[in-house]
């Protein structure tokens, strides 16, 4: 993978109109930079970084995801037949599953700054080793009683209810296996959010405060000793996608970080990145 430093100029080449009706979207989404020499990319939305963790080659990669949500919802499996980038077919809740179904990711924790009683959990690993378990299975799917393609990739322990989705195990301190590749994914949101953010009650304001949230993560960070194979981080932008060419959900059109602070949440955090690293 290809990498350059970040520029203002890239960032904002970001935010264009997405292609109109039949013209071709991207195979790579985003842009792709070095954050101190680790490759890293930059999305407008968060189920694109899919694209560069499937393009990185990984393999049984231990996931950090950084986010005010849990973003480990069923997805729609590969086709036989995969006519456009499989990062298409996904959605901003739903690109961790696979990635775990597909071999990326073996091992998942999550850090929602936002939250205090559960800010940083244990969502498992592949295989039994006394963490709760990240095995997947393949749902079939039916219209009008017919079986119908592509069957949804589920975690079998969400099997019976959906909402446990965004519950792991709480942790006080991270275990990195040193053994297997580390991948770092950061979206804005878990330090600034205007929406509705995972396990925090009704009416919280998930923008006041952001620096304070952004400092303390890359504290954490720093504490963890252990540079990423790869970084990948997202505005939640919310940019509105042509539904003809993938999947098109409500929460597309909507940003999750206020546009107004996106751009600086994002440059404190590619800096911090840069002390750390």
């Amino acid at each position: 993978m290809k990498t350059r430093n970040i520029g203002k100029e890239q960032i904002a080449k970001l935010f264009v109109t997405m292609p109109a009706k039949g013209q071709r979207l991207p195979e790579i989404p985003g842009i792709k930079i070095s954050v101190k020499e680790i490759p890293t990319g930059i999305t407008l939305d968060h189920d694109q970084v899919y694209a560069y963790w499937e393009d990185s080659g990984l393999k049984g990669s231990e996931l950090l995801h950084i986010d005010g949500h849990s973003d480990m919802c069923w997805a729609n499996a590969k086709e036989e037949i995969q006519s456009y980038p499989y990062w298409k077919e996904l959605d901003i809740a739903s690109f961790i599953v696979p990635a775990v179904h597909y071999g990326i990711v073996s091992s998942v924790y999550w850090l929602n700054p936002h939250s205090k009683e559960k800010r940083l959990q244990d969502m498992g690993c592949i295989g039994k080793n006394g963490r709760l378990s990240l095995d997947t299975y393949l749902e079939k799917t039916s219209m009008l009683g017919r079986e119908v393609l592509p069957y949804r990739i589920q975690l079998t322990r969400f099997k019976d209810d959906i909402a446990n989705t965004r519950e792991g195990k709480i942790v006080r301190k991270l275990n990195l296996n040193k053994d297997k590749p580390f991948i770092l994914d950061i979206d804005i949101d878990a330090f600034c959010c205007h929406k509705l953010v995972h396990n925090m009650p009704a009416g919280y304001d998930g923008v006041k405060g952001y620096v304070g949230r952004l400092d303390e993560t890359m504290e954490f960070l720093e504490k963890l000793k252990r540079k990423p194979e790869l970084i990948t981080i997202t505005y939640s932008a919310g940019q509105e996608y042509n539904p003809s060419s993938y999947s098109s959900y409500s929460h597309r059109v909507s940003e999750w970080c206020p546009k107004e602070h996106r751009k600086n949440v994002m440059e404190r955090t590619i800096n911090g990145l840069k002390e750390i690293y």
